[in-house]
This record gives C-alpha cells, sequence and structure tokens, in this order.
C-alpha cells in the first residue's frame, strides 16, 4: 500500500478563532495519518493541540498557509482541513498530489 503525500495553500485573511483551532485539531483525530501546517519556515503536526493554538495564533493576515496531508486516503482529509481554514478565513489558490511509496522519504 502506497503512502500519498498531498498538499494546499490557502491565503488567510483573518486570524483563526479558537473554534476553528479547534475543528481542526479535532479533524486529525480521526484519521489515520498526518497533517502539517507550514507558514513562514515553521511547521506544526496538528495532532497537538497546544502546539496548533500557538502556531496558529502567529499566523497573519494575509499570508499563506500551506497543509500538507500524509498517509494512505489522504483526499478527504485535506478537503476537511482546507473547509475549515477557508471557510469565512481564508481563500483557497493552489493544490498538488505527489504519491510516496513506503520506502521513500521525503523533505518538507
Amino acid at each position: 500500500m502506497n503512502k500519498k503525500i498531498i498538499s494546499a495553500n490557502v491565503i488567510i485573511n483573518k486570524r483563526f478563532s479558537m473554534k476553528k483551532m479547534m475543528d481542526i485539531y479535532l479533524s486529525a483525530k480521526n484519521f489515520n495519518g498526518t497533517v502539517y501546517l507550514l507558514n513562514n519556515h515553521k511547521i506544526v503536526d496538528i495532532s497537538s493541540l497546544s502546539k496548533i493554538v500557538s502556531f496558529l495564533l502567529m499566523v497573519q493576515p494575509h499570508t499563506k498557509l500551506k497543509i500538507i496531508v500524509e498517509g494512505i486516503e489522504v483526499q478527504n482529509q485535506l478537503d476537511k482541513v482546507k473547509e475549515i481554514c477557508t471557510e469565512e478565513i481564508g481563500d483557497l489558490i493552489i493544490s498538488k498530489e505527489r504519491q510516496v511509496h513506503l520506502y521513500q522519504t521525503i523533505q518538507l
């Protein structure tokens, strides 16, 4: 079975509310894989609530946020996180996909 890594970039138009941060965190709880957020050369795994809150508090309005999803069935998870991030606070700008075999490594 092959792992996939897909990503999407969104422009964040205003700051994240605590509800949005919690929604992003909860979306990772049932996902069998890893989701990262990247902004301004900083990256965070969204499975840690304290880390995601600290990270998202530092995201400035009108900046790009990259969502990176790694796992087996990644498209649904990417769609969930994109929807949370773009609903009322951002705009989707780019989407990419790359298939990665289990024995490959990729530098983020």
